[in-house]
């Protein structure tokens, strides 16, 4: 047997369309990435402030420097978290019957 007769080859190419809007779409999976990118980096950022606040000691300058990376870090976890509750609404207004869970992208 040759390696020729072994390989499936597809009749047809994949349609854009479904490369698009399909459940495993090249586009599903880049919101996918957006999503979820925040729910990693947020905190990280968040404990990089309070290690650089507790690092600043005496100096005023890394000390403001701190604060700020701190209250940056709070002010978009407070976005990111009111931003779930509006995603739904927009859902339902549209009559979606799924809801927006950022956690099932990162808990199977």
């Amino acid at each position: 047997m040759s390696l020729l007769t072994q390989v499936n080859v597809p009749s047809q190419a994949p349609d854009l369309k479904d490369l698009l809007t399909g459940s495993n779409s090249l586009l599903q999976t880049l919101v996918d990435i957006i999503v979820a990118l925040p729910l990693f980096l947020l905190p990280l950022v968040l404990i990089w402030g309070g290690i650089m606040y507790m690092m600043a000691g005496s100096n005023d300058q890394a000390l403001q420097k701190a604060k700020n990376i701190i209250k940056w870090a709070a002010v978009g976890i407070g976005i990111y978290l009111l931003a779930i509750p509006v995603i739904n609404l927009l859902l339902q207004a549209l009559n979606v019957q799924q809801q927006f869970n950022p956690l099932q992208l990162v808990v199977p």
